[in-house]
């Protein structure tokens, strides 16, 4: 169950950024994605929906 919420909030700021900053990285490939986006998390602190918030508010 946690895997397919942290999937469906990847999925949703991978959507948002696209929509707002025109950065398209929707059809690399999910696990890179996920390595990669868990590991800046963890370096930032931020839950997964804390980032979407995050990215979503800044210029």
């Amino acid at each position: 169950m946690a895997d397919a919420l942290e999937d469906l909030e990847i999925q949703l700021l991978l959507e948002a950024l696209f929509q707002r900053y025109h950065f398209d990285f929707r059809h690399y490939a999910r696990a890179s994605i996920k390595r990669r986006l868990v590991q800046a998390r963890d370096q930032m602190g931020y839950a997964c929906n804390e980032t979407n918030w995050t990215c979503m508010r800044r210029p």
